[in-house]
Formats: structure tokens, sequence, C-alpha cells
């Protein structure tokens, strides 16, 4: 593959979707794209966008390494890092295994962490922008989530100590809260379509603008933090929610 001339964007859990809307919109602006996920990647994106997926499993370090080098090898530059792979779990404080916390902090938190190490160096060059998926749900937890909600607002933290640590190399670092958003998430942890269909219907109602999220939501929010719009804005914490945090 001849190196992309244009800026790069690597967006992580890019299968399906927010990574997936945030792969297609950053296309759509004018980013190359690589896209990283360990299930197989399916494009619908804007007509010659140039793009490409790689197979990658965030919590393996050696692995991420490995994938971050052939990007450079094949783009030259990153310019974007999204970094999008998430799980999600339920489960009561007493029943909270270790597999549970394993797996949760291992791909929110450590894939976060690792992701970004391995990037640093090429988005210091290119004076990039790193965006990290959070949750609204760090800010109003409900019962159940203590985990979930312990992952997110850590990579809040980790975000805000990135901004201070990187403004001097011209590095930005942000955060997007995105609230209930229509994604299949929900059938990881085994809930069925009528269940989730009725969640939703219900949460729509809770929100003051009436809807759930559409990853299509999230995906603005992100395009435009990574933009030159966004250049004097670092350590935010944006939530997309619907409004409600201030319902």
């Amino acid at each position: 593959m001849k190196r992309a001339a244009r800026r790069v964007a690597i967006v992580t859990g890019a299968a399906r979707g927010i990574g997936r809307a945030c792969a297609e919109r950053l296309g759509a602006d004018g980013f190359a794209i690589v896209a990283l996920d360990r299930a197989p990647i399916r494009w619908r994106v804007a007509r010659g966008c140039v793009r490409r997926a790689y197979a990658c499993d965030i919590q393996d370090a050696a692995q991420v390494r490995r994938t971050v080098r052939a990007v450079l090898a094949d783009f030259g530059r990153i310019d974007v890092l999204v970094n999008n792979a998430g799980v999600y779990r339920e489960a009561p404080v007493a029943r909270t295994t270790r597999a549970d916390i394993d797996h949760v902090l291992g791909v929110n938190v450590i894939g976060t962490i690792t992701m970004t190490a391995a990037c640093v160096g090429a988005l210091k060059k290119s004076k990039g922008a790193i965006v990290n998926i959070s949750s609204a749900l760090s800010s109003r937890p409900y019962p159940t989530i203590s985990l979930y909600v312990a992952a997110k607002g850590a990579i809040e933290a980790y975000t805000r100590a990135l901004a201070v640590e990187l403004a001097p190399a011209g590095v930005r670092a942000n955060a997007v809260l995105p609230g209930l958003i229509k994604t299949d998430m929900f059938k990881t942890v085994g809930y069925d379509d009528a269940f989730i269909a009725a969640e939703i219907a219900k949460w729509s109602k809770l929100y003051p603008l009436g809807r759930v999220g559409e990853p299509r939501d999230i995906a603005a929010a992100v395009a435009y933090i990574a933009s030159s719009k966004a250049a004097w804005m670092t350590g935010a914490m944006w939530p997309v929610e619907g409004g409600k945090l201030v319902a």
C-alpha cells in the first residue's frame, strides 16, 4: 500500500457500533482510516476514502506494538487515535469475579493505555489528537455496573493526565461521554431483542431530547474534537447524552 498523503486516524473497536460510525465519519471528513478490531470489519465508507483494517487485540501489548509498527510502515504517520474499544458488564458488587475484573479493566483501561503508549511517539511528530470514549454513566451510575463505571472513570482520569503531559508536545487529549446509544452492546451481556427494544423505549422517555443516541451522534462529536476546529481544546470531558445529566 502506498503511503497516504492525508492525515491518518486509528479507530479501535471499529467493526460495529460507535467505532464503525467514527471510522465512517472520519473517512468522510478526509482522513485515511486505520480500523482495529478483533472481529472482521465490513466497510461502508465514503467513496475515495483510504482505509485499511488490522486484526488486533488491544489487551496484547506485543500485538499492539506490532500493529502500530505496521500502520506506520503502511501510512507513515498517525494524526488521530480514537480509543473506542470497550466491553460492558453488569453484576452486583458481591458477585463481581476476578474474570470480570480482568476482562472489563483489561479492554477498557489497559487496552486504552497500551494503544496510547504505542502511538504517542507518532502523535507527537504529527501534533495529533487522542479521543477516548468514556460514558455518561461515570457521572450518573445505576446499580450493578460498578465495575464498568470504575473503568470509565479511570479512562477520564487518564485523559486528563494525558492532556497535561502531552500538551507541551502539541498533542491534545479529550474524552467523549456517550449516554445510551442504540448499538448491540447489550446483546453481549445476554439481553434479547425484545428486552432491548423495551429498554430503549423506556429510556427514550427519560431523555430531555426524547430519544436515545445513535452511533452517528457520537461520531460527530469525535470528528469535531479530532479536527482543527478544536485546536484549543484539551483535557475536556464531553457528555453527548441527550440532556439526561441535567434533567
